[in-house]
């Protein structure tokens, strides 16, 4: 799905949420070996959908520091 058809997806409520994960992810993420890059991706979540709140709390559980 293409970013347009996502956003469309979004505003008519056939989507609860979408994710944009940048072409340069995958290098930002490797890079932790050599210089580390900052690997970062966007959301957008529909507020009026309740399933959008779930994919929202499961991204950010996803992103909170867990230390081993």
């Amino acid at each position: 799905t293409g970013f347009d058809e996502a956003r469309a997806g979004l505003n008519s409520g056939e989507y609860g949420a979408y994710i944009v994960i940048p072409a340069t992810f995958s290098k930002a993420v490797e890079s932790i070996n050599n210089e580390p890059q900052k690997a970062t991706i966007k959301y957008t979540v529909n507020g009026d959908n309740n399933d959008a709140l779930l994919v929202y709390r499961i991204i950010i559980n996803c992103y909170k520091p867990r230390w081993f």
